[in-house]
């Protein structure tokens, strides 16, 4: 797999000493028993949790930061944003952890299947072999790139394709292994893409079922608030995520522009494929929950829609609409940061 610059402020924290690992200078971290580092219950904030006797206590980053007063260029006030956004790719934290690779050099901490693989694939040598033809076409869905890719037709063109691009890559005819280096490389990171783009199917799945529940429960207006501005949320929800794979698609829907491009177009593919893994792993308990909550009238039914109206409220709610929500919830001013996290 290809790696790619570090980005420069990532540069600059790593000149101050080994920021691979979780590590901190003052003795607070030390002293207290078992710190770890996790995002809070509601997911609002990065917290670390502490032994107190036989319970743990909840300490906000943001608290320690301050009654310490750990300036953002300290070593431990840099180590505390590291930790921040590590907590978007991993679950939690301990003292003496790698951080994740994503924010130290850019690759996934994250697995993909063979399958993923196989469908990015098939995906760049149709392209490769549509450009030939001089109509190039960027499929992505997974059925129809493998009946192109395994046709006669296709397999014959592909060696072809491959010299053609390897000459207009200015390396020669004979370097075709160049070409599928650089294809499989590409390849590899485009297969996250679509993984997410798999994950992003079970939104899917939640928008069809309360499209159901709304005709179960037309009649029912108590029920009715909550599902229609859920499926109002969702729906904002499932066009934020297919405009960015859309944009993503976009950038890769010219296959020689990529090849000749492949450092600048492989960092992009990281920006996107590490904002989406952030916003679909939010969702893991929603996925969860309706993964075992039927489209039918229930007990069941009802509090799944609670929650998720809770879960997208505070992500896709305009905000002014999202300060009143919170108020109403907690009975008067609610102190909370009101910007939308989606």
């Amino acid at each position: 797999m290809m790696m790619v610059e570090a980005k420069d402020d990532e540069d600059d924290l790593m000149k101050d000493g080994d920021d691979t690992l979780v590590a901190f200078e003052h003795k607070f971290f030390t002293s207290v028993d078992a710190p770890y580092f996790r995002l809070s219950e509601q997911e609002d904030e990065a917290v670390m949790v502490i032994r107190l006797s036989d319970e743990e206590a909840v300490l906000p980053l943001g608290g320690i930061r301050r009654e310490f007063d750990f300036h953002e260029e300290s070593i431990d006030g840099k180590m505390l944003c590291l930790v921040e956004e590590a907590l978007d790719y991993v679950n939690s934290l301990r003292i003496g952890d790698p951080l994740p690779s994503e924010i130290l050099t850019g690759e996934a901490s994250w697995e993909v299947s063979e399958r993923h693989r196989t469908t990015a694939y098939h995906r760049l040598t149709v392209q490769l072999v549509s450009w030939l033809s001089g109509d190039e076409q960027a499929s992505t869905n997974p059925e129809e790139l493998k009946l192109i890719a395994e046709d006669p037709e296709t397999k014959t063109k592909v060696n072809l394709a491959f010299a053609e691009a390897a000459t207009e890559l200015g390396l020669g005819a004979d370097q075709t292994e160049t070409v599928l280096s650089l294809i499989m490389t590409l390849a590899e990171e485009l297969s996250h893409i679509e993984s997410l783009r798999e994950q992003f199917q079970n939104v899917h799945v939640i928008n069809d079922k309360i499209a159901k529940l709304q005709k179960t429960y037309s009649n029912e207006i108590s029920v009715m608030e909550i599902l229609n501005p859920v499926a109002r949320l969702l729906t904002v929800a499932i066009k934020e995520y297919q405009d960015l794979f859309d944009q993503v698609d976009a950038q890769t829907g010219e296959i020689m522009s990529v090849l000749k491009n492949i450092g600048s177009q492989t960092q992009f593919i990281h920006k996107v494929r590490d904002d989406l893994y952030r916003r679909l792993r939010a969702w893991s308990k929603m996925f969860k929950l309706w993964d075992k909550t039927a489209a039918k009238r229930s007990r069941e039914a009802e509090d799944a829609l609670r929650s998720t109206y809770q879960f997208l409220a505070k992500r896709f709610m305009p905000v002014d609409e999202w300060v009143l929500f919170s108020q109403l919830q907690d009975g008067g001013d609610s102190g909370v940061d009101t910007s939308m996290r989606w």
